[in-house]
């Protein structure tokens, strides 16, 4: 099903759009890839086009789990010409906020664990030790908290950078399967680093 930007989708279309999942994402994903540019540039955030790509694959994956287009009701948005997209521009404003403040954990979670990776003796075999323990412990204690697969994902979010995308085809996994990895997986090392950092973690 494909229509032009300008034309207003009827309420059949409405109808159909909401009940099936397939048919929605097929024809509002680069809708909503458009929208999250526009809210990056509104928010002077420069993300890649793998980054999109990632963000619009999450967007749709909790509009999917949580089952949002349920609650689609043509009668408050049927002045709109295209009243699916409205709907799900709403969902999307507090999707990217609270993704903005995953994306600045996740700067901050990789930066922390790439700092402990750097053992920066200062010439004496102590300091080596000692940093080479911390980074040694820090790593066990957080993959003490991993599933099977997200030990398997870990270093593609990590240390190779993979998009979603990529992370997923490698994997053998879906694309919402591999974002919610990502999600679980960064939540946990934010967890084992606020343990460390506070003095509240027994090794």
């Amino acid at each position: 099903m494909t229509q032009s930007s300008n034309a207003k989708i009827s309420a059949s279309q409405c109808e159909l759009l909401s009940s099936n999942f397939g048919l929605l994402y097929n024809q509002y994903l680069p809708k909503i890839k458009k929208s999250i540019r526009k809210l990056d540039a509104y928010a002077g955030y420069k993300r890649t086009v793998d980054g999109v790509e990632d963000l619009a694959q999450g967007f749709f994956t909790e509009v999917w789990a949580k089952k949002w287009m349920q609650g689609f009701d043509l009668e408050r948005s049927k002045k709109s010409s295209d009243p699916i997209l409205t709907y799900l521009k709403n969902h999307l404003r507090n999707f990217y906020a609270s993704k903005r403040t995953a994306d600045i954990r996740e700067t901050s979670v990789k930066e922390n664990i790439m700092e402990q990776n750097k053992i920066k003796g200062s010439g004496y075999i102590q300091n080596f030790e000692f940093c080479y323990d911390v980074k040694r412990k820090l790593h066990k204690a957080l993959f003490k908290t991993f599933n099977l697969l997200e030990k398997k994902a870990w270093g593609l979010f990590m240390y190779n950078n993979h998009s979603i995308k990529k992370a997923a085809t490698t994997l053998g996994v879906s694309v919402g399967t591999a974002f919610l990895l990502k999600d679980s997986i960064y939540n946990k090392a934010q967890k084992v680093l606020e343990g460390y950092y506070s003095g509240n973690m027994n090794f």
